[in-house]
């Protein structure tokens, strides 16, 4: 919101202070695991379409931008044109801002972020390598996060949803229908993602890798 509000240019005058006051800038890091993010999504939508080559001429020259610290093309090109890609890199954007904060990481400077920002990383506290740590975790998030439901641009089509938040379901009921072959023809991947979010300590058993039929077991927490 700050780049596309434009707000981003008061930020020199906040850095500016930040070294005189501290010493430091913790903002630099965070704004740039954030660039870097969003190009993450940007790989993650080019992969997703490979097939279509505007996509290739599109998100190739974004991405290097956003190698030099240069967000417009990929965030105003690409990723909110096709909105989700948006939502994928703020995700991206986050985890690497953690991993920023956690480390204690900040920047001797400003002016510069991504590929050029490490020569204002502090080197204290493992400061360069948890400064590639932090990117490359924002980039791998951003991308993958977008990469693996990027069929949620499909707004609920060829969907029908049977469950809802806070439904007591067990096996064999049914969550929710699809049209496959509609949704292939879109150009998506019909892969299923499933991930336990609160297992509460216990381990994940999973069967043995292969084509599974309706109600046959995949995996179990014990």
């Amino acid at each position: 919101m700050i780049v596309i509000t434009v707000l981003h240019h008061v930020f020199g005058a906040i850095e500016s202070q930040l070294l005189v006051d501290t010493g430091r800038n913790f903002l630099n890091p965070l704004m740039s695991v954030a660039i870097i993010a969003q190009g993450g999504a940007v790989l993650g939508y080019m992969v997703r379409n490979m097939k279509d080559a505007k996509a290739k001429e599109l998100c190739i020259p974004s991405f290097v931008s956003v190698l030099f610290g240069i967000i417009e093309p990929a965030l105003f090109g690409v990723n909110i044109r096709y909105r989700y890609p948006l939502a994928g890199g703020c995700i991206g954007g986050a985890v690497g801002g953690a991993i920023v904060y956690i480390t204690n990481l900040a920047a001797l400077g400003f002016g510069t972020t991504v590929v050029p920002g490490i020569a204002l990383a502090d080197p204290a506290h493992h400061g360069y390598m948890n400064y590639v740590i932090a990117h490359a975790v924002a980039l791998g998030t951003g991308f993958l996060i977008h990469i693996g439901i990027n069929t949620v641009n499909l707004n609920g089509k060829y969907f029908d949803v049977q469950a809802v938040v806070g439904d007591q379901v067990k096996m064999g009921d049914i969550l929710v229908t699809e049209d496959i072959e509609k949704i292939k023809a879109e150009g998506y991947d019909m892969s299923v993602m499933i991930i336990a979010t609160d297992v509460n300590g216990r381990k994940i058993e999973k069967e043995s890798p292969g084509k599974i039929k309706k109600g046959e077991k995949i995996a179990e927490l014990v």
